[in-house]
């Protein structure tokens, strides 16, 4: 075989390749690490979203302090009931929010209202940081809706505005 350039690179490539398989090229298919997390949490007056229930009103009651209880059985079948700024969410945070409440949550008999009588749930309402917030309604309609059958999880959401 003659020594030409093509037989040359040829032969080059060939040993390229050859070495990289079995020198291998550094990476990796699987890793397990073994690391310390640490979480902690702290309480609504503290939190950078807090929840301020009202607990004044018959029917409403904050669940041991980590949930906002409607009690059914308090509340008048076949009537409309309202708890007027029954809660306030304020925005603790160094930045805007966007908060808003799932709609896919809400039972049809509850309505969460802004102190404009709009219903809320669904749509995002802008709580600007250090302390922006929203004061909500709670409207009980019995009349037009069965009582919800089963406890209900309604998800709060706030999403920060900073890009």
């Amino acid at each position: 075989m003659r020594l030409n350039r093509r037989n040359v690179l040829v032969g080059l490539g060939a040993i390229v390749a050859g070495g990289g398989g079995a020198l291998a090229t550094g990476a990796f298919s699987q890793v397990e690490a073994t690391r310390d997390v640490t979480v902690n949490t702290t309480g609504d007056a503290s939190a950078l979203l807090s929840l301020d229930l009202d607990t004044s009103y018959n029917g409403i009651s904050d669940g041991d302090g980590d949930a906002i209880v409607i009690q059914f059985d308090d509340i008048n079948d076949e009537a409309v009931t309202k708890f007027n700024n029954a809660f306030t969410v304020t925005n603790n945070g160094s930045e805007d929010v966007n908060f808003s409440i799932s709609a896919d949550d809400v039972p049809n008999a509850l309505t969460f209202e802004d102190s404009e009588g709009n219903d809320i749930a669904g749509t995002d309402q802008l709580l600007t940081k250090n302390g922006g917030n929203i004061v909500l309604s709670i409207e009980v309609d019995l009349d037009n809706n069965d009582i919800p059958t089963a406890e209900e999880t309604i998800t709060f959401n706030a999403t920060s505005t900073a890009t």
